[in-house]
């Protein structure tokens, strides 16, 4: 994750974000700005996770990771698969 944080830069359009970021087990988006990668396991338990957030632009503001052993990544309201633009 820390390599994510250094290469995606604040105002990446989706598709530069989608074209750096590779070999996720899974994706969801949530609404139009919220994307949640899972990598290594597809089981939200043994998973790395984190979000990326999008302006209504379309451009990438920050990513945010969670800690193993406090799950803050809530998935209602997200269906499987990248946002799409």
């Amino acid at each position: 994750m820390n390599y994510y944080y250094s290469i995606l830069q604040p105002g990446m359009n989706i598709e530069e974000v989608h074209g750096i970021i590779k070999g996720q087990k899974t994706v969801y988006f949530c609404g139009d700005l919220i994307e949640v990668y899972y990598f290594y396991s597809t089981d939200e338990t043994e998973a790395l996770r984190f979000e990326i957030f999008y302006d209504e632009n379309g451009k990438y503001i920050n990513l945010l990771g969670e800690d193993s052993n406090s799950r803050t990544i809530n998935l209602d309201n997200c269906q499987l698969g990248q946002i799409a633009k």
